[in-house]
């Protein structure tokens, strides 16, 4: 029985130490956990706040007059600022899950070298 389990550590050790997820795993790893669908949300405002940045810009060089493009430009200073700060907190989801999957990488070895020890 013991046997088994050292295998299946070993095994596990094997295949996940080599294997680094590239950000395309790691954004579907955000999206599938069960915070999903805040996730999807933020990605979704995320879009929003940069189509309004976008339109905010355009009218901002289009026009002439000081109090429009006063406006305008305070409107994309604000999308930017949305964008930067959901980009951030996104990011820092995937480092969250970057560092979590390392610290289970070190508990495998941990226990792999118990049971080496104990052996």
């Amino acid at each position: 029985m013991t046997t088994s389990i050292d295998e299946r550590i070993r095994k596990a050790l094997e295949s996940d130490a080599m294997v680094e997820p590239d950000l395309r795993d790691m954004i579907g790893d955000v999206i599938g956990r069960r915070t999903h669908w805040l996730n999807i949300l933020s990605m979704l405002w995320t879009v929003v706040f940069l189509v309004l940045g976008v339109y905010c810009a355009v009218r901002f060089f289009g026009t002439d007059d000081l109090v429009l493009v006063v406006r305008w430009g305070v409107g994309v200073l604000l999308c930017t600022g949305a964008v930067s700060l959901l980009k951030m907190w996104f990011l820092m989801i995937i480092n969250r899950n970057t560092i979590l999957r390392e610290v289970k990488r070190l508990e495998l070895r941990l226990a792999a070298s118990d049971r080496g020890a104990s052996a």
